[in-house]
Parts: structure tokens; C-alpha cells; sequence
């Protein structure tokens, strides 16, 4: 308390706390206001250099108003009070502030997070997906050769399922002893022969290394199938070797012919008009062998110039499942008479567009080549199916097989086995599949049988556009 004091409108009646001037009631509308409203009131005053809050009432004693009760209060402790609590404010603003920014900061960094988080997932997908769908199987092994990917193609080439062979060491995996022996070599790349299902594969295998973050090192292993590149590549030379084999056998036969034709009738003319007047016998005997002989070596040269310059495909289109069903029936007998079986499986029996009568003629060949194999009773097997727009028809036999050293010469030109073949029966049935746009191939081992293997674009048209 600054002062007390009891005013009337002439001046101060009691006052304490050093108080000797006050403002006069007269000359405050807020003392007048007061007093006529008989009320409390207050203001923020000045008094001797100091702001104090001051609080008035009307004084009144026996019913009669003296004057104005006045009191003035200090106001340092509220502005202390006030000064405090505008440094708290301000203090916990800044904290708010801080805390805000904070906040902010978090839930923007976990937005990017998430985003990077999904970005991540989304590369990591993407890279998954192109992994899983390259068309060569994909090993990763970490550095202790734990097997950490295996893609479809791997799974499919190999056998193998990669549920039961990742996290597994790759010298426990069930993989063929060819590709444990090429990984662990030091070469980076190597070319080799396995075996899967009784099926000869040509794979190619490379491995590449890389350091992860942490350091270790990590080995990819690449295989690719070569084998069907391997059969298009064999199938090439043998069409190379074949057509220059026929402009060979062409030029042949031309230069023979004449002089043959020549020899023939000689020997015809002499037989005529010559008659020798001993041993008439061995002289006719041995007119007539020259005869036969001329015409055998013709008819070869026929086969020379029909090979040499073949007859143009005209295509058409037809069923396949009801030329098998001619070409069965016409085997039927001849099958029956030696207790061979002819199973026919027809995956797959729609149109064709092909050049019906050469088709014929390969399929022909083929059994009647696999017939030949047979001594007595057998198995022969047409196997008919569609893929990605081939046709694959395969004919399999389960007689002597072929032995390996032979298996690359017979499509070669008059290249038999047989006493009395003539070796050209595989080189048109390798010209005609190679004019349609096709790949024929074989595998055959010993006392297992042959099985050849054609593919043939279903439209030839198509295809030769």
C-alpha cells in the first residue's frame, strides 16, 4: 500500500503513508462518477513519480456523504508478476515453436521416408521382376556360397525348385556334378554338355563378382541355354554343306550324264548287231550288267539333279491330325506284319498351311527310317503338339540307337548305314523342314533309340513373309 486517505472536495481529511497532495475530487469525471453513482471504482494513476493502482469509494457518515475514501496499491509486484509471465510466455512460445518445428520436421521426414520407402520398394520390385523374367537362369551366392537367388529360368533349366535350394550352400545343391565343377573352377566363363532327364543340354556358364556394403564378397552365376542355338547352328551347316554338296552333285551329274547315256546305248547296239561267235553266254551276261549298271548309276543321277534343283514349295492348307491319320493307315500292314506299335498322340490336330505332299514325305521318311531300325518287335511314337506358333512333331523309336561318332553325318548326303539305302532320304527331309522355315534335330544313344525332333511355324506364309 502506497496510501491511504480520506478526501472531501476541499482537501485531504486523514491520509497516511506520506501522502500531502492528492488530485482534487472536483477534477476527475471518474471521483464524480463515482460519487454519484455511489460506487466503487478505480484507475491507474500517478503519484509522486510512481504508477499506482488507486481504488475509491464514497465516504458516508450519518446518511451524509464526507467525501471519497481513497487507497493507492503499488504496482511493481503485478508488474513483476507481469514481466514473469511475459518471459514464460515468450519461453514457452519458443518451445512450442521448437516442439512445432520438431514435429514438423518428423512428419515430413517420415512423408519422405514412406516415399522413400515405397520408391525403394518399387525399385526393388521392378529389379526382382527383371531378375525373375530374364531368359537366363540367374544363381547369387553370398561369401560363404550360400545360395541368396534363384529365378524362374534357373528353376525351369535346372529342375530345381528355389523354395529348397536358397539359403542352402551351393555345394549341397542337388545341381549336376558339370555345373558344381564349372563354379568352382577360376575360369569366369565356360561352355558345357549335361545331362537333365536324359536330355543332352549345350549351357553356357559365367560368373561375375561385386563387393556389397558391407564389404563381403558376392558371385552371380549366369547360365544360358545354348542348345536350341546349337541345333539352329548345326542345322545351318548342314544346309550349307548340303547346297554346296548339291551344286556340287549338279555339276556331276551333268558332266556323267551324256557319256552315260552314250556307254547305255553302245551297249544296246552291241547287243543288236554284234554277236560275238564264242562264250556268247558270259558276253550277253555281262552287256546286261552294263545295262543295269547304267541305269543304276542314272536313277543316282537323278537323285542328284531332283535334290540339286528341288521341286517349289506350293502351300496349302489342310489338317495335320487327318494326314496322320492317312499316313497311319498306310503303315498299318507293314507295321502289323513285324509287331511294331505305332502310338500316335495328337496334343494338337488344327490347320496347317504347308506344302501338304513334301510334309508327307518327311513324315514318311522319319518312320520309315525308324521301322527300318527294328529287327522284330518295337515302339514307335508320333508325338504332335502347338508352341508359340510351331507345330513340334516328334517321332521316337525305342530300337538300337545311333552311336555318337555317327549322329553328325546322317543328314549328310548319301551318308548311310543301311546295306541297301541310298543316304538321301535325311538331306530332303532336312531341305524340305529348312524351306518351310523350320529346325529338325535329333538325339539318339545306343540300345536307348532315336527320337527326332521337328518344329515347323504353323502358317508358312506367315513366317516366309
Amino acid at each position: 500500500i502506497i496510501y491511504v486517505a480520506l478526501q472531501d472536495f476541499e482537501g485531504i481529511i486523514a491520509g497516511a503513508g506520506n501522502v500531502s497532495i492528492l488530485e482534487p475530487i472536483d477534477e476527475s469525471p471518474a471521483f464524480e462518477q463515482a460519487l454519484s453513482d455511489s460506487a466503487f471504482g478505480w484507475r491507474i494513476a500517478d503519484f509522486d513519480s510512481l504508477q499506482v493502482f488507486e481504488a475509491f469509494h464514497p465516504f458516508v457518515y450519518k446518511r451524509e456523504l464526507i467525501g471519497l475514501f481513497r487507497i493507492g496499491l503499488s504496482l511493481e509486484p503485478i508488474n513483476n508478476i507481469n514481466n514473469r509471465i511475459f518471459r514464460r510466455v515468450i519461453i514457452i512460445g519458443f518451445i512450442l515453436f521448437l516442439l512445432g518445428s520438431i514435429i514438423i520436421l518428423l512428419i515430413v521426414s517420415r512423408q519422405n521416408l514412406n516415399l522413400l520407402s515405397r520408391r525403394y520398394k518399387a525399385v526393388e520390385s521392378y529389379s526382382n521382376e527383371i531378375v525373375q523374367n530374364v531368359s537366363d537362369a540367374i544363381i547369387a551366392l553370398d561369401n560363404r556360397n550360400i545360395v541368396t537367388a534363384f529365378n524362374k529360368q534357373a528353376e525351369s533349366l535346372l529342375q530345381l525348385s528355389a523354395d529348397k535350394i536358397i539359403s542352402t550352400s551351393i555345394s549341397q545343391a542337388p545341381l549336376p556334378a558339370g555345373i558344381l565343377t564349372s563354379i568352382d573352377s577360376k575360369a569366369n566363363s565356360e561352355m558345357l554338355e549335361v545331362v537333365l532327364d536324359e536330355i543332352r543340354l549345350t549351357l553356357l556358364l559365367s560368373k561375375s563378382r561385386f563387393r556389397d556394403e558391407a564389404g563381403n564378397l558376392n558371385t552371380i552365376i549366369l547360365i544360358r541355354d545354348l542348345t536350341e542355338l546349337k541345333k539352329l547352328e548345326s542345322q545351318i551347316q548342314r544346309k550349307d554343306r548340303l547346297s554346296a554338296m548339291g551344286e556340287l552333285a549338279s555339276g556331276v551329274a551333268h558332266e556323267i550324264r551324256n557319256p552315260l547315256n552314250t556307254i547305255g546305248t553302245i551297249v544296246q547296239q552291241l547287243e543288236k548287231d554284234f554277236k560275238p561267235l564264242e562264250y556268247q553266254d558270259d558276253y550277253y551276261s555281262l552287256a546286261g550288267i552294263v545295262r543295269k549298271e547304267v541305269k543304276r548309276i542314272n536313277e543316282t543321277i537323278e537323285s542328284f539333279l531332283r535334290f540339286s534343283r528341288p521341286e517349289p514349295i506350293i502351300p496349302s492348307k489342310f489338317n495335320l491330325g487327318d494326314l496322320i491319320s492317312k499316313i497311319q493307315e498306310q503303315y498299318q500292314p507293314m507295321l502289323k506284319e513285324k509287331s511294331i506299335t505305332l502310338d500316335i498322340e495328337l496334343k494338337w490336330k488344327g490347320i496347317v498351311c504347308w506344302d501338304k505332299n513334301q510334309i508327307k514325305q518327311v513324315l514318311m521318311n522319319l518312320i520309315q527310317n525308324a521301322f527300318d531300325a527294328f529287327e522284330k518287335a518295337g515302339k514307335i511314337k508320333l508325338l504332335i503338339s502347338e508352341n508359340g506358333g510351331n507345330v513340334e512333331i516328334v517321332v521316337a523309336d525305342d530300337g538300337p540307337g545311333i552311336p555318337d561318332h555317327i549322329v553328325p553325318k546322317i543328314f549328310n548326303l548319301y551318308f548311310t548305314t543301311k546295306a541297301k539305302g541310298t543316304g538321301i532320304g535325311l538331306s530332303i527331309v532336312q531341305r524340305i523342314i529348312d524351306e518351310h522355315g523350320g529346325i529338325i534335330s535329333v538325339e539318339s544313344s545306343v540300345n536307348k533309340g532315336t527320337t527326332f525332333v521337328l518344329r515347323i511355324p504353323i502358317d508358312y506364309l506367315n513366317k516366309s513373309n
